[in-house]
């Protein structure tokens, strides 16, 4: 039962034949929650780095294979535009499908330890949640509501945050080139 479910965990960032979210709750409801999140987080994770790979050497064919070359357009300004802060909050948001994020990445000029650690932290984060889903239901009883408040004010907080850095990259860069000149 582990083994396969280590198989499924490993393609649904490729094939995302099923949101995360239902692969990570079933298997840690089959297995219990440690051994759910353990083996799903490790093949999450091995199809999250696969899938990286495959963008990085086939974007084009895999983006056509997919089928959502406006996703991954979009994802890839996005990366550009706002940094690989936005890597690590579409991981932990369901706002687009991982294999879309990964292969934008692998085709983006992200580098392969970057984007790997930031796949790892996120997917530690939403790996966990869903395989101690059952419990946390009993424990925090949430409304929907509640959820996407709490999720909107973490997208807002990281985006703030993420804004701020890049100001203070702006201006420390404009004082070196002033100094310089």
């Amino acid at each position: 039962m582990g083994l396969t479910y280590l198989l499924i965990a490993f393609i649904q960032p490729i094939l995302l034949f099923t949101p995360e979210m239902v692969t990570i709750t079933g298997g840690s409801l089959a297995l219990g929650p440690f051994k759910g999140f353990i083996i799903g987080y490790l093949g999450i994770l091995s199809g999250i780095i696969t899938m990286y790979f495959m963008g990085r050497y086939a974007q084009q064919i895999i983006v056509k294979r997919v089928g959502k070359e406006e996703l991954f357009d979009k994802y890839t300004r996005l990366v550009e535009k706002n940094g690989e802060v936005i890597i690590g909050l579409l991981f932990i948001l369901p706002v687009l499908p991982d294999n879309i994020i990964c292969a934008g990445a692998g085709a983006s000029k992200v580098s392969f330890k970057r984007f790997v650690f930031i796949a790892a932290v996120a997917k530690l984060i939403t790996t966990f949640v869903y395989a101690y889903s059952m419990e946390l239901v009993n424990i925090l009883p949430i409304t929907e509501l509640q959820l996407f408040v709490g999720q909107l004010v973490i997208v807002i907080t990281v985006v703030l945050i993420n804004h701020l850095v890049k100001r203070r990259k702006l201006k420390v860069a404009s004082k070196l080139l002033i100094k310089s000149t």
